[in-house]
């Protein structure tokens, strides 16, 4: 019961003293004398019944996190799958390999062929990820904004996207290792390819690339969140009075955040592309070597390759992404 008392805040109420609550849930259960009951009775069952409101909102924003999160992420995912095909095939050096062109160079003709390719990887594991995401940043966030307060809410939306971000690689990192491969052609198909590399490297191969597509998502997430939420309560504020936005203000918030994360981190997915490609290779090196080996033999430019596709599909990717979310996210408030 202390330590109950010491680690739970309800949101709606001003701040309370810890220790007091702590010492009234003491008495109410070790002094159950008749006398004493009738006073504290109430109080215990008001204290019961807001503990009730707080776990059951919990579990409304985990529930709503998790299914606007991956009715989201598989829409957006599937709808731009042919243009992240195009632009992990100018990254990689294994497509440029197979056409016999370098880096960057390969003819349209070619770049054009297969490019749904792995697309039922992210017709499976695109709900998956993007509903643990949600499922876990919507909770995190009223839990620290209940204990930050509102004053620290950018630092509210910076861990809250952190943490959900580190659940959602259980299913994102495997997911992204064979896009990858089939993508640029290295394996042909999805099962085979998952085959291959758990013979050769076990769990450790799904897993390649980990760090790498780490510094890329942290802080697109991150940054992405602190954007989003921060345009979305400015252009409330300043146009809306304080309301909702509608689809075309959605979308255009949407379409700068992600634009502009996109260019920011796209050197972070190069190295990511080339770090992917290696999975279930005998001969594999680390970030740090592909950073030296890209500047030694491809100059600084290779870090921007594909840039310009990266951020047209996440910009529209983050317009079709935010609109399902939102759109979802208020069907569901008005039966859950």
């Amino acid at each position: 019961l202390f330590g109950l008392a010491t680690t739970v805040r309800v949101p709606t109420d001003p701040p309370m003293n810890r220790a007091r609550i702590a010492l009234f849930l003491l008495l109410t259960a070790f002094l159950r004398v008749e006398g004493l009951q009738d006073v504290l009775g109430p109080m215990e069952e008001g204290l019961q019944h807001k503990l009730s409101l707080k776990r059951r909102a919990l579990w409304r924003n985990f529930l709503m996190g998790a299914v606007s999160g991956a009715a989201a992420g598989f829409v957006t995912d599937v709808a731009v799958y042919p243009i992240e095909t195009i632009k992990t095939r100018v990254q990689s050096v294994t497509f440029a390999r197979n056409n016999a062109m370098p880096p960057g160079s390969q003819p349209p003709t070619k770049k054009l062929q297969g490019l749904l390719s792995g697309v039922e990887v992210s017709i499976i594991a695109s709900p998956l990820s993007w509903g643990l995401y949600f499922a876990a940043y919507e909770p995190v966030r009223e839990i620290l904004e209940a204990a930050l307060g509102p004053g620290l809410a950018s630092l509210t939306y910076a861990l809250g996207s952190a943490i959900a971000t580190v659940v959602s690689f259980v299913t994102r990192v495997p997911s992204e290792v064979i896009k990858t491969r089939l993508m640029t052609g290295a394996d042909s198909d999805s099962i085979t390819c998952a085959r291959r590399i758990w013979s050769k490297e076990g769990l450790r191969g799904l897993y390649t690339g980990f760090w790498s597509l780490m510094l890329r998502e942290l802080p697109f997430n991150v940054i992405e969140m602190l954007v989003y939420e921060h345009m979305r309560m400015a252009w409330s504020k300043r146009f809306k009075d304080g309301g909702d936005l509608v689809g075309w203000e959605t979308a255009m918030v949407a379409a700068i955040c992600d634009g502009s994360v996109a260019f920011i981190t796209h050197p972070f997915d190069v190295v990511k592309t080339r770090l992917m490609e290696q999975a279930g290779n005998t001969r594999r090196t680390g970030i740090l070597q592909i950073v030296h080996d890209l500047l030694k033999n491809e100059g600084l430019g290779v870090f921007f390759q594909g840039c310009a596709m990266r951020v047209f599909y996440l910009g529209i990717g983050g317009v079709i992404f935010w609109l399902v979310l939102e759109e979802v996210q208020t069907y569901m408030r008005s039966w859950i």
